[in-house]
C-alpha cells in the first residue's frame, strides 16, 4: 500500500482530513509517512503487525509517559489488516533527527534517558513482560526450528542459546519501560545534542528490565561496527562507553541471557531471508558472549 493510500485509510476511518507531506528518508521497515492536520500540526503514520489491542495499550502508556515529561510521541492506532500489516499508527511528529554517527556523546545521552525508564511501568501490571524465547521458540518470531533446520553452525548456536536459557526464567523481570528497538535511528536529537524524541514503538511497549534494550543496543552497535557502510557510523568510543556502563549495572548472567536473545533474534531474521553473509555475522555475534 503506497503513502497516499495509507493516508486515505486514516482519513476514511478517523475523519481527520490529513494531507500527505512526504516519506521518511530514515527509519525501519515500517515506512514512516509524514502528514499534516488541517490546522498545521504535523504527524507521522507507520505500520505494525502487532494486534490492535496491543497498540491501544501502547498508546495509553505513551500518553502517560508524555504527561510525565518524557519525549515520546502521543499516538493512535488505526485498524488496517493489509496482509502482514495489521495496524496503522498515527502519531505526532517530534522535533529533531537521528544522529549521523553513533559516538560516545550519543550513547551517553541514551544511557541517561534510559535511567528514566526505571520502574516507569510499576503502575501498569497489565503491560506484558518481554519474553526471551530461550527455552522454546515463539510460534511466530523468533522460532527455534529455523536455526535447527538451517545448518550445523546454527544448530550449535541454538544449543548454546537453549543452554543459557536453563539459567533462569524465560521472561524479563522488573517494572521498567522496555523499548522494542532502542537504537540510534529511533532516537531524535535537537541541534544542541539533547534527545528530543524516542520513536518507533511499533513493536509494542513491554515491561521488564530496561538493560535488556541496552544489550540490544550493544548488539546493534557491534553489527554496525562490522558493517561500516550502514548509517549511522559506529565509533569504538560508543561501544566502550556502553560496555563500561553495562559492566557496572548488569549482572553477567543476565548479560549472557539477553545476548542469547539478541543472537536468536538476529539469526531468525537472517535465515528468513537466506542471507549467508548476515547469517555468518549472526553466528559471530553469538560467539562474543555465548562461547
Amino acid at each position: 500500500m503506497d503513502a497516499e493510500s495509507l493516508v486515505g485509510v486514516v482519513n476514511e476511518r478517523c475523519g481527520y482530513g490529513l494531507t500527505l507531506v512526504g516519506e521518511a528518508e530514515h527509519g525501519e521497515t515500517s515506512g514512516a509517512v509524514y502528514v499534516r492536520w488541517p490546522g498545521g500540526r504535523e504527524g507521522v503514520i507507520t505500520r505494525t503487525n502487532r494486534p490492535l489491542e496491543r497498540m491501544q495499550q501502547t498508546a495509553e502508556v505513551m500518553d502517560s509517559l508524555h504527561g510525565r515529561g518524557l519525549p515520546v510521541p502521543r499516538q493512535e492506532p488505526v485498524q488496517l489488516d493489509d496482509g502482514y500489516w495489521r495496524v496503522l499508527v498515527l502519531q505526532e511528529r517530534l522535533p529533531g533527527s537521528p544522529p549521523k554517527v553513533a559516538n560516545a556523546a550519543v550513547i551517553e545521552a541514551m544511557l541517561a534517558m534510559s535511567e528514566h525508564f526505571t520502574d516507569a511501568l510499576a503502575d501498569r501490571p497489565d503491560v506484558p513482560r518481554r519474553p526471551l524465547w530461550l527455552q522454546r521458540g515463539s510460534p511466530d518470531y523468533p522460532r527455534h526450528d529455523l536455526l535447527a533446520g538451517y545448518d550445523a553452525r546454527t544448530r550449535r548456536m541454538l544449543d548454546l542459546i537453549r543452554e543459557v536459557g536453563h539459567d533462569g526464567p524465560d521472561e524479563l523481570a522488573g517494572d521498567d519501560l522496555v523499548h522494542p528497538d532502542y537504537t540510534p535511528p529511533n532516537v531524535l536529537f535537537d541541534r544542541g545534542g539533547q534527545i528530543s524524541g524516542i520513536v518507533d514503538w511499533n513493536g509494542g511497549v513491554a515491561r521488564g528490565d530496561r538493560c535488556f534494550a541496552l544489550v540490544g543496543l550493544r548488539a546493534d552497535l557491534t553489527l554496525g561496527a562490522w558493517m561500516q557502510a550502514t548509517n549511522p557510523q559506529v565509533h569504538q568510543e560508543a561501544i566502550d562507553r556502553l560496555d563500561e556502563y553495562l559492566t557496572r549495572v548488569l549482572d553477567p548472567t543476565l548479560m549472557r541471557r539477553y545476548w542469547a536473545h539478541c543472537t536468536l533474534h538476529r539469526l531468525h531474521w537472517t535465515i528468513t531471508f537466506n542471507d549467508a553473509e548476515a547469517i555468518a555475522m549472526g553466528i559471530r555475534l553469538g560467539n562474543l558472549y555465548l562461547r
